[in-house]
């Protein structure tokens, strides 16, 4: 256990020293040479998002090979790295990250939010633009325009047009889809999660109508 969690705390570590090194260049370099330097720093951070993805891949494999010994009764004459190898390259090929989901994962969104001058939006923020009745999409990170969903697991709110493209992507490639605000634990959203919330969708009417 102390292992596993060295290595996230890895991750974790390199993904907030990727943020504070675009804070340096945002502040020190200009032009061309920024630019560069902020397209690399979205590279590395994609780079973490996906070693965290297969270090969690290969973390369920192993949990599935144990149990499958422990009901075989350990084989001896197993070559069990062998298929440890074969399993975890299997599983890596079918869940592979697409870049849609790179740029839709909470991290690379906090940092294209300190890129842009916006932090992207936390349940501090949510509960503020709530009392303002400001509701706002978080993949999209514009005003609730159409139509609000709230997530009955998490009870965040979603422009519906935005998630259900989202959920329809990630179908295709069977893998789940997170609730892209910051620090939120809902890591499967799912369309029967969905409800439409009578007094938000009434906020957000009056939101589009400027208030009144």
């Amino acid at each position: 256990m102390a292992d596993e969690d060295r290595q996230i705390k890895y991750i974790k570590v390199g993904m907030e020293f990727t943020n504070t090194v675009t804070k340096r260049i945002l502040d020190n370099l200009e032009g061309q040479e920024r630019e560069e330097q902020l397209d690399i720093m979205k590279n590395i951070q994609t780079d973490y998002i996906r070693m965290e993805h297969e270090y969690n891949t290969s973390k369920h494999v192993l949990a599935k090979l144990k149990k499958g010994l422990e009901v075989e009764n350990a084989d001896i004459n197993k070559d069990v790295e062998a298929e440890y190898r074969e399993r975890l390259k299997e599983e890596l090929a079918g869940s592979r990250l697409q870049e849609d989901d790179l740029r839709s994962d909470p991290r690379y969104l906090q940092l294209e939010g300190i890129i842009s001058g916006s932090q992207p939006l936390g349940d501090d923020d949510l509960v503020m633009t709530e009392e303002s009745e400001t509701f706002i999409d978080p993949w999209s990170r514009k005003p609730i325009a159409e139509e609000p969903v709230t997530n009955r697991k998490c009870k965040h709110t979603y422009e519906k047009a935005t998630v259900m493209k989202f959920l329809e992507k990630h179908s295709k490639t069977r893998k789940a889809l997170k609730c892209p605000i910051m620090g939120c634990g809902n890591n499967n959203i799912t369309a029967a999660d969905l409800y439409t919330d009578p007094e938000i969708k009434r906020k957000v009417a009056r939101q589009n109508r400027g208030g009144k």
